[in-house]
């Protein structure tokens, strides 16, 4: 994936589901503005953003959902 543009959704869950498939791990997003639809978390993975990184969200890509919690 590369910076400043691209849609890098696609990127972020291959990183995700390899860190899980390893028993977990850490998905470090490097330095640059990196946009994405909707990220799903897996079980024992973080995602960790290093210095002058940014995570942007597409509002096109995502749906909004209500929820309450009590």
């Amino acid at each position: 994936a590369q910076p400043d543009g691209a849609i890098c959704t696609k990127s972020f869950a291959a990183a995700i589901d390899a860190a899980h498939a390893a028993g977990g791990g850490r998905v470090v997003v490097p330095d640059g503005t990196w946009t994405t639809g909707p990220i799903h978390f897996r079980s024992n993975c973080e995602l960790h953003l290093a210095e002058g990184a940014t995570v942007t969200v597409d509002a096109a890509r995502v749906e909004t959902v209500s929820c309450d919690f009590d």
